[in-house]
């Protein structure tokens, strides 16, 4: 295995794995349910544009553990 195939596959496992972590708080979060079901590569901006419109001072630990999850989503395209 190359190393530019290593890594291509260890980004998809990351990708996958982040995916599925966030797909399970969607549960609790209509706008991250939503998300998810319409962009194949949801970014924290877009979340952050559907929850409040820009990122408030203060939020919720859960809605910040999201906002990270999903940045480090984008690292993985």
């Amino acid at each position: 295995m190359t190393a530019a195939k290593s890594q291509s596959t260890k980004q998809e496992i990351a990708s996958s794995n982040l995916r599925a972590e966030l797909e399970h708080r969607s549960g609790h979060d209509p706008v991250l349910q939503l998300l998810l079901q319409l962009k194949d590569q949801p970014t924290a901006n877009d979340y952050i544009e559907g929850q409040w419109g820009k990122l408030p001072e203060e939020i919720d630990e859960e809605e910040a553990e999201i906002i990270e999850l999903l940045r480090e989503l984008e690292k993985t395209y």
